[in-house]
């Protein structure tokens, strides 16, 4: 796989995933975007998660749109030309 994406998720345990993932994924791309305003999974809750991951060695950007727990016409346009880049 180019790289991996998350769109207002969260990571169930994510000391433990540093713990037992393989390394191959650790270094793969990942993409994480969140809704500030998100009802349904907090934004810092993932916003905590994803830093928690970054500072194990996980190669993700973390992206934030001011956005319910939905996907935003920019988010959308990003994601492409993420998927885009990470697959060239």
């Amino acid at each position: 796989m180019a790289g991996y994406l998350a769109i207002s998720g969260y990571i169930y345990d994510p000391k433990k995933l540093l713990e037992e993932i393989n390394p191959n994924v650790k270094s793969s791309k990942w993409l994480c975007t969140h809704g500030t305003q998100d009802g349904v999974l907090p934004y810092l809750k993932s916003e905590a998660e994803v830093k928690i991951l970054q500072d194990g060695g996980f190669d993700v950007e973390f992206r934030s749109y001011f956005k319910e727990h939905t996907i935003d016409r920019n988010e959308l346009d990003m994601i492409v030309e993420w998927m885009k880049e990470a697959s060239s």
